[in-house]
């Protein structure tokens, strides 16, 4: 398909420009990161087929020579997400498959769109595609969408979000770098699976601990030792959870993984 598309007949893809907007809102564009753009056209264009990990990591980010992990990965889909779902288009129109990749949801619809007020628009006899006047009255039907405050509001959030995780794990790599013996930062809290769980602070119920540990996406086993920590004193309204391989050197501090959980839904980045 082209650089332009349309996704069920209300919101407006242009590769070119890196933005989404809504087809009855063309002045309240949501800009898209570049990593983000690359990987939604692939998306787009996947013939809704499940497309690997390693796979998008090639394409935007090692053949540029440019540096990934998973973490990151994992996060510009999460604020693809939010971006489609702000604009009305479902929750799940990404799909995240543990291990393997993501895939774009069967039940959404895209098609190529002509802009009216291109120079050349494309031939419009091809029965397949709806003119841009017919998909602008089937968005006159649909319930009005929040406007651009609510937007720019979330991108701000998510991208606190992001900040807090990375200044929260450099901290913790230079406490590292100083110390092996984290007792005066944490509480140690007990052994879950092969780890060490500590928490700051130390009065959080082990309850609360344990469900929000289940939900990462690495895990702690006998090939896995490591320590986990987690601080819930944050400025932004969330938690941070971090795991570091266990025998820390401040040669390797940079091995471990955060994530940052939303209180508000629980959604992980």
């Amino acid at each position: 398909m082209g650089d332009l598309l349309l996704i069920n007949n209300c919101v407006i893809y242009d590769k070119n420009k890196a933005i989404l907007y809504r087809l009855d809102e063309p002045d309240s564009p949501a800009p898209l990161t570049n990593p983000g753009n690359q990987c939604l056209s692939i998306l787009l264009n996947s013939n809704h087929n499940l497309i690997p990990k390693e796979f998008f990591f090639q394409e935007v980010w090692l053949s540029k020579d440019l540096p990934i992990t998973s973490n990151t990965f994992h996060q510009h889909i999460y604020m693809l997400r939010r971006i489609l779902s702000d604009l009305g288009l479902p929750k799940d129109m990404l799909t995240t498959i543990p291990r393997e990749g993501v895939q774009l949801s069967q039940s959404v619809y895209i098609q190529a769109y002509s802009d009216p007020n291109a120079l050349k628009p494309e031939d419009t006899s091809d029965s397949q595609y709806k003119t841009a006047t017919e998909a602008s009255d089937d968005i006159k039907m649909e319930r009005k969408r929040r406007h651009d405050p609510k937007k720019i509001k979330t991108i701000l959030m998510i991208s606190m979000a992001m900040l807090i995780t990375y200044f929260v794990a450099l901290w913790l790599s230079l406490s590292i770098y100083r110390s092996n013996d984290y007792s005066d930062n944490f509480t140690f809290r007990g052994i879950m699976k092969n780890c060490e769980i500590y928490s700051s602070p130390g009065s959080i119920s082990m309850k609360y601990i344990i469900n929000d540990v289940n939900k990462l996406t690495y895990s702690c086993d006998a090939r896995s030792k490591g320590k986990i920590y987690y601080i819930t004193k944050l400025p932004n309204p969330g938690k941070s959870i971090i795991f570091c391989p266990d025998e820390m050197k401040s040669t390797n501090a940079h091995n471990c993984k955060s994530l940052y959980v939303i209180e508000k839904n629980h959604d992980e980045l």
